[in-house]
């Protein structure tokens, strides 16, 4: 034991720990252990005097008492990385957690990157196809950039996912690594056996960090993800798809945590920190030279409110999203997609092309349009609607049907294969709907109202 970076628990208050340091001071960040048990880990956050600083306890609280001896480890965390992690199932401290060897021989890469981030000043735009018909014709989101799946519970934000995670390893090049904020273990269980069968995994980093850890650990696990996709990017030289679920789950464990420290909230019930959390978060999944982390974040809406501060902070972040709607899930369309609602910066004319701009917006046109009959039909009824209104009414109902689509993790539970359709063929379906070319209206029930020469005339 190295007596000149010893210090002592002068007292404990949760998960907070006063340490006093004789004529030594850790920096911020160092991890500190104890000689004698090694399932403690504590890292140094704040100086609270000259000679006195405050640890977070991240692993081993039970085993601590005032007058225990730490040592300072000189480093901040990190883990061990290399291509033997992929497969692998990582914890939010870099511990391995799928019950195999850990990786001892690998590079060592710290969780908090504190270099100057590498930004690729080529504004030349990298479509990614997903095979989602939903998503590559309404949000399509570019090679190292943000998209978020926004929904309440149950609206198939984390089936989403996992579908693309499913499509990326398998009809693409590149690493995907999925982070499970504040998990269930069932559900990261569940991954892993999907991802399994689907012959996926040795392509796939997976972290969790589970609900029974504390605030501290769980908000970890975003920067975790984060130096793994910095690894393979700067050291690999890979494209990375980095999946994150939830978002939502990371504020909220920096709110646990905030509240902790015994800091005051800002006006919305957030920590007063919520920005600053996610933009160093955020500003990780960046491209530059050797490679791109590209983000995919699934977004929990507390109450399926939109206009939630911790929702609206997230959205500033993300190139794309595609909002699920609880409307559309209950009457078993998947994925349930609100097109009105859904957006994507990277849909212009010089990222997609015409054919597909205008196709998007007057799918848009028709489904704004759409909502506005809803409430007529429910109050007067179909019959009472012009032609041309009952036919974008119908229109809108077959393009809704049409970007439905089965997913390949959904089989065992469907029983119907999934299917990986290329943007093309995506575009053409859409582009014979609003042509015509598929009479969404029962011919006989017009004949009875006298409309059918109309609509032929037209």
């Amino acid at each position: 034991m190295n007596n000149n970076l010893k210090g002592k628990i002068k007292a404990i208050n949760g998960i907070k720990v006063s340490i006093v340091f004789q004529g030594y001071f850790p920096k911020i960040s160092n991890i500190l252990y104890s000689p004698e048990n090694p399932q403690v880990i504590v890292e140094v956050y704040e100086y609270n005097n000259e000679e006195e600083c405050i640890g977070i306890v991240l692993k081993g609280l039970d085993f601590l008492s005032v007058g225990f001896d730490l040592i300072d480890t000189e480093e901040p965390l990190y883990l061990q990385i290399s291509e033997k992690s992929l497969g692998r199932v990582y914890g939010a401290l870099g511990n391995m957690i799928d019950g195999g060897e850990s990786i001892s021989d690998g590079d060592k890469v710290f969780v908090r990157n504190n270099s100057v981030y590498d930004f690729n000043l080529n504004n030349k735009v990298e479509i990614i196809e997903t095979g989602i018909k939903s998503i590559d014709f309404l949000t399509p989101f570019k090679k190292g950039g943000k998209i978020g799946f926004i929904g309440g519970a149950g609206v198939g934000k984390t089936v989403l996912v996992n579908e693309l995670i499913h499509n990326i390893a398998k009809f693409h090049e590149g690493i995907s690594i999925f982070a499970g904020v504040g998990e269930r273990t069932r559900e990261g269980y569940e991954l892993y056996n999907t991802l399994k069968e689907n012959n996926v995994l040795d392509k796939t980093v997976l972290l969790f960090s589970q609900m029974n850890e504390n605030a501290a650990i769980r908000s970890k696990l975003g920067h975790t993800a984060a130096a793994i996709g910095e690894y393979f990017r700067d050291t690999q030289r890979k494209d990375v798809l980095l999946f994150l679920d939830n978002i939502y789950r990371f504020v909220q464990a920096n709110n646990e945590f905030s509240m902790l420290m015994e800091r005051l909230p800002s006006e919305g019930g957030y920590q007063s920190t919520l920005s600053s959390d996610l933009k160093e978060l955020e500003e990780r999944f960046v491209t530059n030279d050797n490679g791109s982390i590209t983000s995919v974040q699934a977004v929990y809406v507390p109450a399926d409110d939109m206009s939630d501060p911790a929702i609206q902070e997230i959205l500033k972040f993300l190139d794309s999203y595609l909002v699920l709607s609880r409307d559309i899930a209950k009457i078993g369309i998947y994925p349930s997609i609100d097109i009105t609602r859904s957006s994507s910066s990277v849909l212009n004319i010089k990222n997609v092309g015409e054919r597909h701009y205008k196709l998007a917006i007057e799918t848009q046109r028709i489904f704004q349009k759409y909502l506005d009959l809803v409430n007529i039909i429910e109050i007067l009824g179909e019959e009472e609607l012009s032609l041309q209104d009952q036919k974008d009414y119908h229109k809108a109902l077959m393009i809704r049907n049409f970007l439905s689509q089965p997913f390949f993790v959904m089989e065992s539970s469907t029983n119907i294969n999934g299917r990986y359709v290329k943007l093309e063929d995506t575009l053409i379906g859409v582009e014979r709907i609003l042509n015509d070319e598929f009479d969404g209206i029962d011919e006989i029930k017009l004949r009875s109202l006298g409309k059918i020469d109309e609509i032929k005339k037209d």
